[in-house]
């Protein structure tokens, strides 16, 4: 999203976040379900958010001060209470949540296995992806090529076997 501008500072990572939160949890869904309190965060009902949405308190925390539901002062006590109890890195809960795998990556591989595995070393060749990589991401061996046909180099340029 950010094409032709520099990231990796904090406005780029600021709206990268934003994103993520908004896609990753609705605003209407999301206030509707977030505890209302004065000033005291309810913990107990931030970590069943956690493990409803599947996302982290801290996330919680942010899209809540995103959304105007909590202020500067809640938010900054929310990341101190994290990192006071050790939560920073690893929260409670997190053991509950199940990595999900990707559906339609997995999809999309098999259907390109089914042509020999062809079409895939070309799209991997395209991507300048080295077999090692594509199988430390996936999880899944690439196949071998039929004997009459020839592999893509991955250096980026492809050029027609003489």
């Amino acid at each position: 999203m950010h094409q032709g501008i520099i990231t990796g500072d904090s406005v780029t990572e600021g709206e990268a976040h934003r994103f993520a939160g908004a896609f990753l949890i609705p605003r209407t869904a999301f206030a509707r379900e977030f505890p209302r309190t004065r000033r005291v965060l309810d913990w107990n009902a931030l970590f069943a958010m956690k493990l409803r949405w599947k996302v982290s308190v801290r996330a919680i925390a942010r899209r809540a001060f995103d959304l105007g539901l909590i202020d500067a002062a809640q938010y900054r006590t929310a990341n101190i209470q994290l990192v006071k109890t050790g939560q920073a890195k690893t929260e409670r809960y997190d053991d509950h949540i199940a990595i999900e795998e990707p559906e339609l990556l997995n999809s999309a591989i098999a259907w390109l296995m089914k042509r020999e595995g062809i079409g895939l070393h070309r799209l991997l060749s395209d991507l300048g992806m080295a077999p090692e990589l594509f199988t430390r991401l996936t999880g899944q061996l690439l196949p071998h090529l039929p004997e009459n046909v020839v592999s893509f180099p991955t250096t980026g340029t492809i050029r027609p076997p003489s």
